[in-house]
């Protein structure tokens, strides 16, 4: 879609208070989801896009994901402005940190409406009563209507705040938050022997097999505070168990549960301790995280902040109050089947953008509901590993495996089955174990808000095969306290 920058007029200026019909206070996924959803109701619509962001780069995400023997050309045109990066480390920035990533984008198929950009505006306050945006040079946006869709930020380390690490440890230190740093990790250099990853989310555990595959001789450790393996807050512990044994088996992967990191050095090397209190060094780490809301800039007295979720809490139809949206992972929103939730996840990123674009142009009385069941979805190639989410993926829950064993003395128990996460007896959530083909009746199922009588009732939910070949697996949940995911 094309985009106009401009210059709003300074506090004093004779020009006077900006006016536009929507205001979208961010510039990634979910705001583009919105803009599209808005332009589809009202093709000559007034809208404007707040970034703090000074420079947005060019992205064209139709055409950005290359082959990784791939490198830029030379020739100084669009191509050889994009960021290169194979097709693995792709598919896990695209999940996890694509819906952060404040971009320009390209899209030469869009009608020719205008879309004005204001860069480097940062909104310190929304007033909801007078339809104003102040910003912090002091200027004033004056609008009909809002979309708060701020990206949020990678949520910071246990004990180190990888926001403010220094500068020194730049060489050494990669916090894969934005493109360029999974482009690092394509061009990561043979030399380095030794990679250390904190975090033990769907992430960094991706990241640790695509580096672990790339280059044999390179010594991976995956390092986190959890236990007993990676993803143990997502995962059932005998599936955490399993995925740690398969990362392992490729030979120069190390999970190393129960390891606290506590401070990083400028000597380019990263100094860890474990639970035994021995120290460590490794020449490069890299600080996978959670994501946190950033709406501390436009938070009005009147919007009320969920102090358990976090985000600005909005109803089911992404209002926070009349006239004010909120969407993407900005929204503690109310789910009529599991109650309140914030999601991070891209596929909530792109749906509550669209719906919150349509809520917004839509007709008085016709706004609607957002019902859907946020997914996620992580490639853990070399491992035989494919995990779908739908809805809430959460070990503290009590769950219920449903696993395809045709032959009892299988050596490979956990190869295909899904998982279903109970609420009393709501299934909140399903996960997808080598079951890709069973995705779609997975969000077919969720969308009934799914209720069982029993454990019994739970490989009827969806069929796996003859009763004879399932094994079904229970746990009752897990208290889980400090993570570094």
């Amino acid at each position: 879609m094309p985009f106009v920058d401009i210059l709003l007029p300074p506090p004093d200026s004779a020009l006077g208070i900006k006016h536009y019909a929507f205001v979208i206070v961010g510039a990634s996924t979910t705001a583009y989801a919105a803009i599209e959803a808005i332009l589809q109701h009202e093709p000559t619509a007034d809208i404007l896009v707040l970034s703090d962001d000074v420079h947005l780069p060019r992205v064209d995400h139709k055409h950005d994901s290359e082959d990784s023997d791939t490198s830029p050309s030379s020739d100084g045109d669009e191509a050889a402005s994009r960021l290169i990066m194979s097709n693995t480390l792709f598919d896990t920035f695209n999940e996890w940190r694509r819906s952060i990533t404040p971009w320009l984008e390209v899209d030469v198929a869009t009608p020719p409406n205008v879309v004005t950009l204001a860069t480097g505006k940062h909104p310190v306050r929304v007033d909801v009563e007078a339809k104003l945006i102040a910003l912090d040079d002091g200027s004033m946006i004056a609008f009909d209507k809002c979309l708060i869709a701020t990206a949020g930020k990678p949520r910071p380390l246990y004990v180190l705040d990888s926001s403010r690490l220094s500068y020194a440890l730049d060489d050494c230190i990669n916090t894969t938050a934005s493109r360029s740093d999974f482009e690092a990790l394509h061009r990561l250099s043979p030399a380095i022997k030794s990679v250390s990853i904190i975090g033990g989310g769907f992430l960094a555990t991706e990241l640790a097999v695509a580096l672990a595959a790339a280059q044999p001789n390179r010594q991976v450790e995956l390092l986190f505070v959890t236990m007993p393996g990676p993803c143990a807050h997502e995962l059932p512990s005998y599936l955490s168990v399993e995925l740690k044994r398969r990362l392992e088996s490729l030979g120069n992967a190390h999970v190393k549960p129960g390891t606290l990191v506590t401070s990083v050095k400028t000597n380019s090397n990263v100094d860890r301790r474990s639970s035994n209190d021995s120290p460590r060094h490794r020449l490069c780490l890299l600080a996978p995280t959670h994501i946190d809301p950033t709406v501390h800039g436009v938070v009005a007295a009147s919007l009320e902040v969920d102090p358990q979720n976090g985000g600005i809490v909005v109803n089911a139809q992404l209002d926070a109050l009349a006239d004010i949206f909120v969407a993407g992972s900005a929204a503690s929103y109310f789910d009529e089947f599991v109650g309140r939730r914030r999601v991070d996840r891209y596929d909530h990123a792109v749906n509550s953008g669209l719906l919150a674009g349509y809520n917004i142009a839509a007709p008085t009385g016709t706004k609607k509901v957002y019902r859907h069941q946020p997914m996620f979805r992580s490639n853990m190639n070399w491992t035989g590993v494919t995990c779908e989410g739908v809805g809430v993926i959460d070990a503290s829950l009590r769950t219920v495996g449903v696993w395809l064993r045709p032959s009892r003395s299988s050596a490979k128990p956990y190869e295909r089955g899904i998982v279903y996460y109970l609420r009393g007896n709501k299934i909140v959530g399903m996960l997808l174990r080598n079951a890709e083909d069973m995705l779609e009746k997975a969000k077919i199922v969720m969308a009934t808000k799914p209720t069982v009588a029993s454990v019994a009732d739970v490989p009827k939910v969806i069929s796996l095969g003859p009763d004879e070949w399932l094994h079904i697996e229970t746990t009752e949940g897990l208290q889980i306290h400090a993570h570094q995911n």
